[in-house]
């Protein structure tokens, strides 16, 4: 990486991925693995949260009401996943409460300077 970028990484994990200041500890699931941290409190995650909408409804027959669409931006440390990139397509959970997990669907993976960003859209009623 060039000098810039090695600073803009660094920033992201002190600033953006300070529980301190933007982030909030959140244990996250994915492919059968849990990522909770060294100290096992979770890992640094800013979590964009969620626009709810109404879900659209894909088949006439489909009559399952009262569900809305959630999307929201995940943002964490590659280091923090094991250096390894969630994959679209595939689930991950979010510790909310205690021992509850919320999961929702990766609509998009990207890494930038070391950061992850995941796009992802959850039903929630």
């Amino acid at each position: 990486m060039s000098g810039f970028q090695d600073m803009v990484a660094r920033d992201a994990r002190q600033v953006f991925c300070n529980p301190d200041e933007f982030a909030e500890p959140r244990h996250v699931l994915y492919d059968g693995a849990t990522y909770d941290g060294a100290d096992h409190q979770g890992i640094p995650v800013v979590l964009t949260q969620a626009r709810e909408k109404d879900r659209e409804q894909y088949k006439r027959d489909d009559f399952a009401g009262g569900l809305f669409q959630v999307n929201a931006t995940l943002h964490c440390a590659l280091a923090d996943l094991g250096g390894e990139q969630p994959e679209k397509g595939g689930k991950i959970g979010l510790s909310e409460d205690g021992d509850f997990y919320y999961t929702y669907y990766i609509v998009t993976s990207s890494v930038q300077m070391g950061m992850v960003i995941l796009e992802l859209e959850a039903l929630d009623e």
